[in-house]
């Protein structure tokens, strides 16, 4: 236990070579409940302070024979959590300027009154204060990411062979800067393992930072991962740093790189060889130190093959490869995994409804999972949020027995169903047949999203922010989509004006 904390009274030493401004400056601390120690020269008062660690000093700026800024310093060097108030007849700015930037903690101007000196404690002592709270915070975040680290992530890899080997892998390559790339289908987990690489990593203490390279398009995805500068186009009033730019020291996680344009593929491919970039509009090249880790739900071999994804950025980004396996084939993590959701969401919405059921969770068990563990996790929460079950059994075994496969949206919002397709709709067009398989399949893709998205967008009357949330994709990525099929027609409902994104 330190001085500081077996007092009784906090401890203000005043360090003033005048005995009457230094007796009343004392009275009035002892008034307001502190102890007052008074030393004349700065050299016995910078032994008291190394030896007691007062909460307060308050410090004549002019000590005669003393250059007392220089003893301010000397104070901060014995004891970093005193706070100096220093006081001074000398209005001039330079002189609280030239204090503040050695240290003090606040300034009194000679004549002060008994609530000046008042203020200026009220207002050091809350500093100190929230310094507390704050390194209590971290030493807090610290433990949990300890703990978070021992326990596998939330569960994510201690309950399967096939997960404790991913883990062996993240704890081999997390000490290094090798690149990962993370593959497997959606909802697996796959942002779960690169945040165990990062805090894993010596980089822990620096920040995570995640681009999902299929929420943006091409125009936006490039000004957000290298960022910009003043002037790069219309409306760019100032300079703005990318993604890049904020990793810097930690790791950058690439969501879904296999979505990223080909024009971008050899700009990202510059900054995995060379550390350095240029921001759109930019000349100079700007030097990073970033750990990537990449994820993908694509055949990336087959996009090279295609010629869609780069060959030589591909072999970059694969230096450790990382495979997630499905739900279905880790099937003995499912009731564990069900168990953790339904505790922790239980304790998030102060729910106390009943336990899954040995049968609901034999269901589970029996299901194929198509939305992997993002579904579960969804479908508990609603088990809890709502307090019933029984829609969930309704739900898996109507889609079981009608619609084979297609049940990865019952979890997290409403079912988001496909239009019933006719068989006389199995007649193809005159001349489709001509476009050639691969245009037959984008064009398809893109009407069947259109379709989609229409319907989704009637449902929540018009509402984006709504309809973004129902379909899992970032609010500018819908609205540029709704801009694309030109859906923003007069029956719909214009997204708000937030974040510098107008509406449709």
């Amino acid at each position: 236990m330190t001085l500081a904390h077996s007092r009784l009274r906090p401890l203000s030493i005043v360090i003033d070579d005048d005995p009457q401004s230094g007796r009343a400056l004392g009275d009035i601390l002892r008034r307001f409940g502190h102890e007052a120690e008074r030393y004349v020269k700065g050299a016995e008062a910078l032994d008291r302070v190394r030896e007691a660690g007062p909460e307060v000093v308050f410090l004549d700026s002019c000590l005669p024979g003393q250059d007392g800024l220089a003893l301010l310093e000397g104070i901060r060097d014995a004891s970093a959590r005193t706070a100096v108030i220093v006081m001074s007849a000398d209005r001039d700015d330079g002189t609280v300027v030239d204090a503040m930037k050695r240290g003090a903690s606040d300034f009194l101007s000679r004549p002060f009154t008994a609530d000046d000196v008042r203020a200026a404690l009220d207002n050091v002592l809350e500093k100190a204060r929230l310094q507390r709270e704050v390194e209590r915070l971290r030493e807090q975040v610290a433990r949990a990411r300890l703990e978070l680290r021992g326990s596998g992530h939330g569960g994510l890899f201690a309950h399967s062979p096939r997960m404790r080997a991913i883990k062996e892998m993240v704890d081999q390559v997390a000490d290094t800067d090798a690149t990962v790339l993370v593959w497997g289908e959606s909802g697996v987990g796959k942002e779960l393992v690169a945040r165990a690489i990062h805090d894993s990593s010596p980089r822990r203490e620096r920040a995570f930072t995640k681009v999902n390279c299929a929420a943006l398009p091409a125009e936006l995805l490039e000004s957000e991962l290298f960022g910009y500068e003043r002037g790069a186009f219309t409306g760019a009033h100032r300079a703005k740093p990318g993604r890049f730019d904020l990793a810097h020291g930690g790791t950058i996680f690439l969501d879904e790189i296999g979505e990223i344009p080909v024009h971008l593929q050899a700009k990202l491919l510059q900054v995995l060889q060379d550390c350095e970039f240029a921001r759109l509009g930019g000349g100079q090249n700007i030097r990073v130190d970033v750990r990537v880790v990449a994820s993908t739900n694509r055949d990336l071999e087959r996009a090279v093959t295609e010629g869609s994804f780069r060959a030589d950025l591909y072999y970059r980004l694969n230096v450790v490869n990382v495979h997630v396996p499905p739900l279905r084939e880790r099937r003995e993590e499912i009731p564990i995994l069900a168990e953790d959701f339904w505790q922790r969401y239980s304790r998030q919405y102060n729910r106390q409804g009943p336990r899954l059921s040995p049968g609901l969770v034999a269901r589970f068990q029996a299901h194929s999972w198509p939305g992997n563990v993002r579904q579960l996790e969804n479908l508990v929460k609603r088990i809890v949020v709502l307090e019933n079950e029984d829609f969930v059994t309704h739900e898996l075994l109507a889609r079981a027995e009608h619609v084979p496969g297609a049940d990865a949206g019952i979890g997290g919002e409403p079912p988001v169903t496909a239009p019933v397709v006719d068989a006389a709709d199995d007649i193809v067009p005159p001349g489709v047949l001509e476009l050639g398989l691969k245009e037959i399949a984008r064009r398809a893709a893109h009407e069947a999203e259109r379709a989609m998205i229409r319907q989704v967008l009637d449902e929540v009357g018009g509402s984006r922010l709504v309809a973004a949330r129902r379909l899992q994709v970032s609010y500018k990525a819908l609205s540029y989509k709704i801009a694309l099929y030109g859906l923003a027609g007069p029956g719909r409902a214009k997204a708000p004006q937030e974040g510098g994104v107008k509406g449709g």
